[in-house]
């Protein structure tokens, strides 16, 4: 049985754009900023730092701009529900030869990479650039990286009981509407946002979106939308040639002396100085 396949493109010269209607259960990842998902209506930005998980057979178009690396698994149908029995069944039942129906269907948002999935990926993506990724190590590696993904989606449904609301639904309702806004602004990191944009793609009240994020993502969306930009900033400064002027409009700064002030204050140097010692 394969656990499935695995799609590594570095080193692109040119922008990329696909659409797919089909496939297995997939992760995806990109190191650079500025992909772009498109979703059923959903537009979700995928950046460096970040995964998206889109259900088997979801259709989507992607874009991704020059000199980003992607780096996406996609899991075979069997394979997915062979690992999911083992996590959710007994010994017995197993030896007995129950299997699960289908897997979960994740939510359509990204996730910021926790420490096991980053490494599971770093690890794989590492060998599939050197040539050593074997057919023992990719499937080791994808059995490793679904269960993974499989106890993160556990936790956020953990995250979606949290919410402060009496019915499942308005919880469930409420955490995909933010994460909805969420990934609205990671797809749109380069371009003015204000909260009234944000408030308006959850279709929630500024007051109650803003109540709502910062009990989800434990920050305001202002303090979320800088980090984000000063990652891409941080990429920007170490991966091209941009201009720090340049590097300014591209996060969505308006004053370069206002980006550098931020961003001294954030990381303890300008951010020529941030050039320098990354180059």
């Amino acid at each position: 049985m394969t656990p499935g396949w695995i799609l590594h493109a570095c080193q692109r010269s040119e922008d990329y754009e696909a659409f797919s209607e089909e496939g297995g259960l997939s992760i995806k990842t990109m190191h650079g900023f500025g992909t772009q998902y498109q979703v059923g209506r959903q537009l979700l930005g995928l950046n460096q730092g970040r995964y998206l998980v889109l259900n088997a057979g979801q259709p989507y178009t992607v874009q991704v701009p020059r000199g980003v690396e992607s780096f996406c698994m996609f899991f075979s149908a069997e394979f997915t529900r062979d690992v999911y029995s083992s996590l959710s069944l007994s010994t017995d039942a197993l030896l007995e030869g129950e299997r699960m129906a289908s897997p979960p269907e994740f939510l359509p948002r990204t996730f910021e990479q926790p420490d096991p999935i980053a490494h599971a990926m770093e690890r794989l993506r590492g060998w599939s650039a050197t040539g050593e990724l074997t057919p023992e190590r990719r499937r080791n590696g994808m059995e490793s990286l679904l269960l993974e993904l499989l106890y993160a989606h556990q936790m956020v449904q953990g995250e979606v009981f949290s919410y402060p609301a009496t019915r499942h639904s308005t919880r469930q309702d409420i955490y995909r509407r933010v994460h909805r806004a969420r990934d609205f602004l990671e797809a749109h990191l380069h371009q003015p946002i204000t909260l009234e944009d944000l408030a308006g793609v959850a279709n929630l009240t500024v007051f109650h979106f803003c109540r709502a994020f910062k009990h989800i993502f434990h920050c305001t969306p202002n303090a979320y939308l800088t980090h984000r930009r000063l990652e891409r900033a941080k990429w920007l400064l170490k991966h091209t040639s941009l201009s720090v002027l340049e590097v300014t409009l591209d996060v969505g700064f308006e004053s370069p002396t206002t980006f550098s002030t931020v961003f001294k204050k954030r990381f303890g140097m300008t951010p020529t100085q941030y050039r320098s010692q990354s180059g």
